[in-house]
């Protein structure tokens, strides 16, 4: 009776002992697996499939809140659109995409079209020459210039307006954005010098030599400006070749909920030819410990572009096509590179 007890007794515990031991060692086998693939990620559309939820818990497992931050996902994971297949992409603006033949395409990250894609052409119903501004700015083959308004008009389609010289406002974005050589033209402060009695204009011009200049105009009289002063702000020696900028005056930090806002108006990202570099947050441990010590802000380089550059087929503003013309959001190339990635 004894011995069988005992017999019992030590199924049992072994039947607890497997109970507590098999959910652990299944853990582990998918927490191994897991970051295996995360750390091996060959390609950047890898890196953003085990970027998800069922991937970082295991590397965050002991911050809940951090592997809600870094989660990745697509945009548009199983995005279908022929006219990628041999046309690369010069433009997205808002949901509308400017393919290097000036072809324009309405695209939905979720919905196909009729056409059983997710992109479809449109008509703009002028001869396209040259687009500015990333797409906002239309000149036609006849020179004339028009503003490409995406939000829907009755028929379902954008509105194509053209600008006339003398019903625009300001001469200096008239004449200027169809300047040869100009590829975007922004404003960014306005005042009146009552000591000189003038308007005064600060103007980001960004050119098809790949630099951003500063220009300052002065009034001479009624919407009729005189360039005075003209400096490069980024140059395409230091940055790369650049080809599309953001600007704000708010920098927001995802990891540390940290937000800092700008005196002055600041480039907050810059896409170039060899590069995509963007405002960030410089953390230090007092001003992550402070809560009166300000974090500094600089300029940096995505550490994920410069790893998977080869995998990216065009930067936009908001979302970044890949090579195999699925698509995410942009802000994941601000995103730090684990550093156990090989």
């Amino acid at each position: 009776m004894k011995k069988k007890i005992i017999v019992i007794v030590s199924i049992i515990a072994a039947i607890i002992l497997l109970a507590i031991t098999i959910p652990f060692v299944i853990y582990k086998v998918k927490e191994i697996k897991a970051n295996s693939e995360r750390i091996n990620s060959s390609t950047l559309m890898e890196y953003v499939k085990t970027h998800d939820w069922a991937h970082l818990k295991y590397k965050y497992k002991d911050d809940a809140y951090l592997y809600d931050v870094y989660s990745m996902e697509y945009a548009g994971e199983n995005f279908k659109c022929n006219a990628l297949n041999n046309k690369n992409v010069i433009a997205i603006y808002d949901e509308y995409m400017f393919l290097e033949d000036y072809s324009i395409y309405k695209f939905s990250l979720v919905n196909l079209y009729s056409n059983n894609q997710n992109c479809m052409e449109i008509n703009p119903g002028i001869h396209i020459k040259e687009i500015k501004n990333n797409g906002e700015y239309i000149i036609d083959e006849n020179n004339d210039l028009y503003i490409f308004t995406p939000y829907k008009a009755n028929n379902n389609e954008p509105i194509v307006t053209k600008i006339e010289h003398n019903t625009w406002g300001s001469e200096i974005y008239y004449d200027y954005i169809k300047e040869e050589g100009v590829k975007g033209l922004y404003s960014i402060d306005s005042n009146y010098n009552s000591t000189e009695k003038r308007t005064e204009k600060v103007m980001w011009v960004l050119k098809t030599d790949g630099n951003l200049y500063k220009q300052l105009y002065y009034d001479k009289n009624i919407n009729d400006y005189e360039l005075v002063k003209e400096e490069i702000i980024f140059s395409k020696e230091k940055y790369g070749k650049i080809k599309n900028i953001t600007y704000g005056n708010n920098v927001y930090d995802n990891e540390f909920d940290y937000g800092i806002y700008l005196k002055d108006t600041q480039v907050l990202t810059l896409t170039t030819d060899t590069g995509y570099y963007f405002l960030d947050v410089i953390k230090t441990n007092d001003c992550v410990k402070y809560e009166d010590v300000k974090c500094e802000i600089a300029i940096a380089e995505s550490e994920i572009f410069k790893k998977y550059s080869d995998d990216i087929k065009y930067i936009g503003i908001n979302y970044t096509i890949l090579k195999d013309n699925t698509i995410i959001n942009t802000n994941i190339l601000s995103y730090d590179l684990d550093k156990d990635v090989k």
